[in-house]
């Protein structure tokens, strides 16, 4: 039994994104209405009244889950052009996470450079975006 249960928890990643994938062809307007429902909204903007980087991006991931690509670019042209960067990480980590013995093996200095760049773009949004 026990197994069976690190066996599930292990494919309960990737049975996620095709649950995901399948609601987005299948149920669009239920799966955005989903989303939206669930969303906490951003504390930072609560608190500060300035945006965040992140900010539209549920509203962004809503329009892409309708079918909307440039609706989602106008709502948050950053969470969209980060979502590989984005899912990239994500596998990785789960990647890591079940074979701890390839955390070992070290990422590629352009890699590397690209999360630096990532990292940086993310503040240069952040502040660029409240100066506009």
């Amino acid at each position: 039994m026990q197994r069976f249960l690190i066996w599930l928890w292990r494919l309960a990643p990737p049975v996620l994104l095709l649950v995901l994938a399948a609601g987005m062809l299948l149920f669009p307007l239920q799966l955005s209405e989903l989303v939206g429902s669930i969303s906490p909204g951003c504390t930072f903007r609560r608190l500060t009244g300035l945006e965040c980087p992140g900010c539209g991006g549920t509203r962004a991931l809503r329009a892409l889950i309708s079918g909307e690509p440039w609706a989602a670019l106008r709502f948050n042209p950053f969470i969209i052009a980060a979502l590989p960067i984005l899912l990239t990480e994500y596998i990785r980590s789960w990647r890591i996470y079940f074979h701890p013995e390839t955390a070992a093996q070290p990422r590629s200095r352009a890699y590397c450079i690209l999360l630096q760049l990532f990292a940086a773009a993310t503040i240069l949004w952040g502040i660029g975006r409240n100066l506009v």
